[in-house]
C-alpha cells in the first residue's frame, strides 16, 4: 500500500525457516511502479532450491533474465530511499543508459540483501539493481 508498510512485510517473512532456502540472501522487488502516483507493488523474499508444496502459504516469483546497473548501498537501510532517489534523479539521466520498461512480471528495481546484511542493525551488504536495456 505504501512504503511505510514494507518493514511490516519483511517481519512477516519467515526468513531462515523457509524449506529449501538457499543462503542468507534476501530480495525486495518493486513491480508495477506508477511514475505519476508513485504507487507500486512490493515483494520480499528469498531464493529457494525448488518451489514445493511446503511453500503453499507463500507467493513465488521466478526472475526473468535481465541486464541491471548495480549500486552498492553502504548506509543504514533506513536511507535506502535516498539511494534509490539519487539513482533515478541524478545517475540515470546522465549515464547514457536507458531504463528497461518492465512488463507486469519483471521488476522496476530490486533490492539485494547479501549474506552479511544484519536486519537488526539495518546495516551490511545491500545493493540496488536497476533494469537497463541491453
Amino acid at each position: 500500500q505504501t512504503m511505510d508498510t514494507i518493514p511490516a512485510q519483511w517481519k512477516r517473512l519467515p526468513f531462515g525457516r523457509i524449506s529449501g532456502q538457499l543462503g542468507r540472501m534476501a530480495y525486495g522487488v518493486v513491480f508495477n511502479l506508477d511514475e505519476k502516483s508513485g504507487a507500486f507493488d512490493y515483494f520480499c523474499g528469498v531464493e529457494v532450491a525448488t518451489i514445493s508444496p511446503a511453500h503453499k502459504s507463500l507467493m513465488s516469483y521466478r526472475s526473468t533474465q535481465q541486464k541491471y546497473a548495480i549500486f552498492c548501498h553502504r548506509e543504514n537501510v533506513s536511507r535506502l530511499r535516498d539511494t534509490i532517489h539519487t539513482i533515478f534523479s541524478a545517475w540515470l539521466p546522465t549515464s547514457g543508459q536507458i531504463l528497461a520498461h518492465p512488463t507486469g512480471t519483471s521488476p522496476n528495481l530490486v533490492e539485494y540483501y547479501g549474506e552479511s546484511f544484519d536486519p537488526e542493525s539495518g546495516t551490511g551488504d545491500m545493493e540496488v539493481w536497476i533494469p537497463i536495456k541491453a
